[in-house]
């Protein structure tokens, strides 16, 4: 029997403001939102980098604490759960199992490579026609007891090949008639139909770390050892999922992730050494850096040059930060510049005055570090 442990606090969750800013976020489009039900509008805290906190600060807004609170608890092998009720409260369920050391799982095989997938995550295996695989907007689906799924293939997201698994699918012409087998999971409130070769068998398996050296090796949870002596892989099923619809989008879009090599920051900062400072560290993580003396020169450069993102003081002749950023949220051309604001004005009353003026992020320089500034920009931008 697995151990559980709830609680229940708070106001309960604004589930169209929490979509709303998922899709601002660019986490989801609005089509996506449209189809949502709602837990798993819910499970959208989870996302590594999603807050609905209106400014980023050294302790809020990050977006990692119940991302890292999830990956905890899948580590151990559990599950957490959110169910929610605006303005009565929010419960969240986390199931970790009795013991850690033994688990039941599916082993699959796929391109000559064995795999074990707990099944715990596991919904179902299933064996379809090539022909029902669809395509739709890019992505390839399936249709199972009348719900549309998104289709992975395990030997791409694990990047397993086997030169004899190819050439015969090369002497394959016509794929009407072929099957497939499917595993369906379901992790962190996302469902996938999981392409592999075989499914072999079901089995109680004893997991063993990878190490410290390997600690922590992405889509793989552990390994274990079979009947025969052979060592097979554990994945990591949440990691699986968001692989999944990491590769799915690359083929949609045909497009690699943006670098920072190229974005274009503009600094302003009334001390000559703050200034550099911060242009050196900007410029070292790849930015293309421009600098202001102060706030009205900023706002003039912002207005006839392009700039991908707004690093400015607070406390500032002739025009302040808090000025800046508010002439800069009420200008058509410049309103959705991201702003952070680098001070070291640290009072609550000043935060406030930042999330009023509209800033994005507020780091307070006694708490500065050159990684934290690049981090935050990065997730801004």
């Amino acid at each position: 029997m697995p151990g559980r442990i709830d609680s229940l606090y708070g106001c309960g969750i604004d589930v169209p403001a929490l979509t709303a800013k998922a899709i601002k976020k660019g986490l989801i489009s609005q089509a996506e939102a449209e189809k949502l039900d709602k837990d798993s509008a819910l499970a959208l805290i989870f996302k590594s980098g999603f807050s609905t906190s209106p400014i980023i600060t050294d302790i809020s807004g990050r977006g990692m604490g119940l991302a890292i609170v999830r990956e905890k608890v899948e580590k151990l092998g559990g599950t957490i759960r959110v169910e929610s009720e605006k303005d009565l409260g929010t419960t969240f369920r986390i199931t970790l199992p009795m013991s850690l050391a033994t688990f039941r799982g599916v082993l699959v095989e796929v391109n000559e490579a064995m795999f074990v997938i707990p099944t715990s995550y596991v919904e179902t295996t299933v064996r379809i026609k090539q022909s029902a695989i669809k395509t739709v907007e890019g992505r390839e689906t399936v249709t199972l007891d009348g719900n549309v799924m998104s289709l992975a293939h395990l030997d791409q997201i694990l990047d397993v090949k086997s030169a004899a698994r190819e050439r015969l699918l090369l002497k394959k012409t016509d794929t009407r008639q072929v099957f497939v087998n499917l595993v369906v999971l379901s992790a962190a409130g996302s469902r996938l139909a999981l392409k592999v070769d075989r499914v072999v068998d079901e089995l109680q398996v004893l997991v063993k770390t990878l190490g410290r050296q390997l600690s922590r090796v992405r889509n793989i949870a552990g390994a274990t050892i079979l009947g025969n002596g052979r060592l097979v892989p554990v994945v990591h099923v949440p990691d699986l999922v968001i692989a999944a619809t990491m590769v799915q989008t690359r083929q949609k879009s045909g497009e690699t992730e943006i670098s920072a090599s190229g974005r274009r920051i503009l600094v302003a900062e009334d001390s000559i050494t703050s200034r550099t400072l911060l242009k050196t560290i900007l410029e070292n993580a790849g930015f293309v850096v421009t600098t202001a003396v102060d706030g009205a020169d900023a706002f003039s450069q912002a207005r006839t040059g392009e700039f991908d993102l707004l690093v400015s003081d607070v406390d500032m002749p002739r025009m302040s930060g808090f000025e800046l950023t508010a002439r800069v949220r009420a200008d058509k051309k410049l309103s959705d510049i991201p702003v952070v604001l680098v001070t070291a004005l640290e009072s609550r009353e000043d935060r406030e005055r930042g999330i009023d003026a509209g800033a994005d992020a507020y780091i307070v320089k006694s708490s500065f570090d050159q990684s934290n500034l690049v981090e935050v920009i990065n997730k801004l931008i």
